[in-house]
């Protein structure tokens, strides 16, 4: 899942995916929906290209007809909330285009930008941390 690449000092880069867990669904990449009636909360660790640490973030993925069912309606973000990933057709490869997608959108100079994108994407694991 991760990539390297060499940029100039300074330079915006995406946050990278480090790895991913579904604690709903096992084995989630080979997954095969019953129904079109999806809904789910993934976890995702994020980090910088140059670092082996991660945060955790979570966010709901689904398609139409999932958040529009009771357990959607459960489940799904309320509020102000990100925006849950909303698939037309399921596939996994599907839900990791639109996840790289976000993370291409909170390419940031450091962790610190990177991150505040992130959080505007996707559940932070310390967003109501009060230490």
């Amino acid at each position: 899942m991760s990539r390297r690449t060499r940029t100039r000092k300074g330079e915006a880069r995406a946050p990278v995916l480090k790895s991913f867990d579904c604690s709903e669904i096992d084995d989630i990449e080979s997954w095969v929906p019953a129904s079109s009636a999806v809904c789910y909360w993934l976890t995702l660790s994020i980090g910088a290209p140059d670092s082996d640490g991660a945060d955790n973030f979570q966010v709901c993925v689904a398609m139409p007809d999932g958040l529009k069912s009771p357990e959607g309606r459960r489940i799904k973000p309320k509020g102000n909330q990100p925006a849950p990933i909303v698939v037309q057709e399921y596939s996994w490869a599907e839900v990791l285009r639109e996840i790289e997608r976000r993370l291409n959108a909170c390419a940031g100079r450091n962790w610190a930008e990177m991150q505040e994108g992130l959080r505007l994407q996707m559940n932070w694991e310390y967003e109501d941390y009060k230490p």
